[in-house]
């Protein structure tokens, strides 16, 4: 039988859990800048319709605010929008 190596060295602590939220923030940011880009573009595009285009600016609209809700610092609370409970 082999005798297993052992290292000297500490092991590294990995973290698990940690969410660093500037850098969800940088990345949720150059997400959405490529999906308005894509929304601009299909603007131009006489193949999509002028409903297909607003739908999507406002599912885009709704995932900026959940972004921004998520992305708010600890201890601060969401401001839920007033027609929240008037949606049917």
């Amino acid at each position: 039988m082999k005798k297993k190596k052992t290292s000297t060295k500490p092991k590294a602590i990995k973290r698990c859990g940690v969410f660093d939220r500037e850098q969800a923030r940088k990345d949720g940011k150059n997400a959405m800048d490529v999906l308005w880009k894509i929304a601009n573009t299909a603007k131009a595009d006489l193949s999509v319709t002028e409903y297909e285009i607003a739908t999507y600016e406002a599912s885009l609209q709704r995932v900026e605010q959940e972004l921004n809700a998520l992305l708010l610092p600890p201890g601060t609370q969401p401001v839920l929008p007033e027609d929240l409970f008037d949606r049917v």
